[in-house]
């Protein structure tokens, strides 16, 4: 919701800090979201989770349009963000429980292309709406994902075997996987180094005497690599083992964020997102497939929904990090630091490719 600030402070009139506390309530929703839809989807099923997230989401949509009173705003902006993100464990499970092997991970990485050319797309089209009127912003989003909605629901078959295992199979809140635990701890991290691209170097650009125009350039970058190479990375990456290709992931995002440290020119910021870019794609596009191989076909929503909760701490984390080290590190810093962390990540994900082979074959020989 990239225009929701905009119309708090130009529409409703709030105060910068006003809009800021109900924003973060987006933020505070889709975290506790990620761990209860991935419960939710182990008990329910993929479909029925999918249907509330996405049903649920386009109804508070409309509220957040019509919530005059602050307070009302909050719920509707809270629960929205609660709502929409119960369909990422649920979406990730049903995946995982329709394909496997190659054909899975190039599921995720394809999902993931998708929503970055979305991304492309959506400023174009808010922009083009905000200028009519703000109430078109909550209109489209609701419709659109009662379209979605409409869609899961008439086309998507639950997979028989997963009815099966909901029916007898056991189910934990807090499964006992160290593993799991390992994982979760490295994508706090990931989301610490590679956000900083994101937060931080925003205000390094200020720092710099770089304008929001030179900032733009650089950002959309991003966006503009993933929907080029993501594709063709996710043909090329389900042949390798997916701790070496996660392992390369962190190595370009500390490369990327070392290139940072040491740039003031514009270009070699762009070369700095081009590469950390590279390691985002790599590593998003392997992850969802490696947590679903970890768990137990019951628990594959709990699984997701405990990596995506891990990695909303990290985003949570990073622009903090980015800011204290800005102001205390300077420049060099806080991208050292980060790129240090990322080498760290790195090293991480090399050493545990024994243990994830180990628990992949023993799944696979489980059926």
């Amino acid at each position: 919701m990239p225009f929701l600030s905009l119309y708090l402070t130009e529409q409703r009139h709030f105060s910068i800090g006003s809009a800021s506390i109900l924003v973060s309530a987006l933020g505070l929703g889709a975290f506790f979201s990620q761990w209860f839809g991935g419960i939710l989807n182990d008990r329910w099923g993929s479909k029925p989770s999918m249907l509330l997230s996405l049903g649920g989401a386009a109804v508070a949509a409309l509220l957040m349009g019509w919530s005059q009173a602050y307070l009302a705003l909050f719920v509707s902006v809270l629960t929205f963000g609660f709502l929409l993100k119960i369909y990422g464990p649920a979406s990730k499970a049903a995946i995982a429980n329709l394909l496997g092997g190659a054909a899975r991970v190039q599921a995720y990485g394809l999902i993931y292309w998708a929503i970055n050319v979305g991304t492309i797309i959506a400023p174009i089209l808010g922009a083009s709406l905000s200028s009519v009127s703000y109430s078109l912003l909550f209109y489209v989003n609701a419709s659109t994902l009662l379209v979605f909605t409409f869609l899961i629901w008439r086309f998507f078959q639950e997979p028989p075997r997963e009815k099966v295992l909901l029916e007898h199979s056991k189910w934990s809140i807090l499964p006992r996987d160290t593993l799991l635990y390992i994982y979760s701890f490295l994508n706090v991290i990931f989301a610490v180094t590679w956000l900083q691209g994101f937060s931080t170097l925003s205000l390094t650009f200020k720092m710099q005497g770089f304008s929001n125009l030179d900032y733009g350039k650089v950002f959309a970058l991003n966006g503009l690599v993933v929907v080029l190479f993501g594709l063709s990375l996710n043909r090329l990456l389900p042949k390798y083992p997916p701790n070496l290709v996660m392992g390369s992931s962190a190595l370009l995002i500390a490369i990327g964020l070392g290139i940072h440290a040491f740039s003031s020119s514009l270009w070699g910021h762009a070369l700095a997102t081009v590469v950390w870019t590279l390691g985002e794609i790599v590593n998003f596009t392997l992850l969802s497939s490696v947590i679903a191989q970890l768990a137990p076909v019951h628990l594959r929503g709990t699984y997701q929904g405990i990596s995506g909760a891990a990695m909303g701490i990290g985003s949570s984390l990073a622009p903090l990090l980015g800011g204290y080290g800005l102001t205390h590190w300077g420049v060099s810093g806080i991208f050292g630091v980060t790129a240090f962390l990322a080498f760290g990540l790195a090293i991480a994900q090399f050493a545990l490719r024994p243990l994830t082979e180990k628990r992949i074959g023993a799944r696979l020989e489980l059926g």
